[in-house]
């Protein structure tokens, strides 16, 4: 969605369909970690995942100015790994800076190609309106 927004009435797509958008990763973020299961059961498992796929990328990500894979290999937590890998290959101060930036609703405005989005409203970053409430 990043792209759409980006590149507005430019875009060169006809359509599109996103499923699960991460609405505001910030707010995402907290809410994951507010939550056992989204904590120690998501987060935990993104985490693990991501880990496994640095290791095999070794190579390209080693040449990452900043980039510790001893401080990658001790994360337990998708934000964990968002600092670690994300900060210093984009440049970002803090995990949240990122996703700051990543968020896609502040660009669903200029989005100028037609969408359908689909979210379950228990997907567990992409948060349902009700339980801010």
């Amino acid at each position: 969605m990043q792209y759409l927004g980006e590149e507005g009435s430019s875009s060169e797509l006809k359509g599109a369909v996103v499923l699960s958008s991460p609405w505001n990763l910030d707010i995402g973020n907290a809410m994951l970690q507010s939550t056992w299961i989204g904590r120690e059961i998501y987060s935990n498992a993104m985490a693990k995942n991501l880990q496994r796929l640095a290791e095999e990328q070794h190579p390209c990500l080693s040449q990452v100015p900043g980039l510790s894979f001893d401080r990658i290999r001790k994360c337990k937590y998708l934000h964990e790994i968002d600092r670690e890998v994300q900060c210093p290959t984009w440049g970002y101060p803090t995990e949240g800076a990122y996703y700051r930036d990543s968020t896609s609703v502040d660009v669903l405005l200029d989005v100028r190609t037609p969408l359908f989005i689909i979210n379950a409203t228990d997907d567990p970053v992409s948060f349902s309106r009700k339980i801010l409430r």
